[in-house]
């Protein structure tokens, strides 16, 4: 097992690694979604990143289906030529990740296991997409490739602190999912005047700041020019 090394000042925030920093501005304010766009993604309201994952692609190409794959419903004979098609029966929908963290804890992995387990379908929204959702549960089990690493540390009991030392990964985790229900839907079918600008949720005139102003929202701007729906 190798040991981390460094100056970094202990601190109770958050650890600042490169995922936190990709995902956070310098108060410790989640970026928009336009800026979290193909690494960020949220299962059943969940951040990816407050796992400690960031979604990665092995090359310069972002390559997913255009849509669900789908079969041909077809009869052949012996006496006709070709054959007689009678429609396509659309399959599941299917979508493989890539993940990757520079620094993830256990209870970041034990947390990961618990919310990624089979047989919960949750609803699944990528930070690019922000407005489109679909229904989804994990296919298979996840793929966790992990280099070790010892990081010192403390901890408190009955107000004495204790040294000792704990376990951080690095890697990659590859994840599927499969949705049974194989088209996407829309959160919204109009954008109202005010969102929650972390959930994209609506909310009333009378507890919206001026940040929720969905005319003064660079997300909220995005998803109406791309999926066309009014304001």
């Amino acid at each position: 097992m190798a040991v981390l090394t460094g100056n970094e000042v202990l601190t109770n925030t958050v650890k600042k690694s490169q995922v936190y920093l990709a995902t956070h501005d310098g108060a410790g304010n989640r970026l928009p979604y336009m800026y979290r766009s193909f690494i960020s993604f949220t299962f059943g309201g969940k951040f990816i990143e407050d796992f400690g994952l960031l979604v990665v692609t092995g090359s310069d190409r972002l390559e997913r289906g255009a849509y669900a794959p789908f079969s041909d419903l077809v009869s052949t004979y012996d006496t006709l030529d070709g054959q007689l098609y009678w429609g396509s029966k659309i399959e599941p929908n299917q979508l493989n990740l890539s993940l990757a963290t520079d620094y993830i804890t256990e209870k970041q992995i034990d947390s990961f296991r618990e919310w990624f387990a089979p047989g919960k379908e949750r609803e699944l929204i990528l930070a690019e997409h922000p407005n489109r959702a679909i229904l989804a549960r994990v296919a298979e089990s996840p793929v966790l490739s992990f280099i070790p690493f010892e990081e010192e540390t403390e901890i408190i009991i009955n107000g004495y602190s204790y040294s000792t030392s704990t376990t951080v990964y690095r890697g990659e985790v590859l994840l599927s999912f499969v949705m049974d229900e194989p088209n996407w839907y829309g959160k919204f079918t109009y954008m109202p005047a005010f969102v929650d600008k972390n959930t994209l949720e609506e909310i009333s005139a009378s507890s919206a700041s001026l940040n929720d102003n969905t005319l003064e929202n660079k997300d909220t701007l995005k998803i109406m020019v791309e999926d066309g729906i009014p304001h």
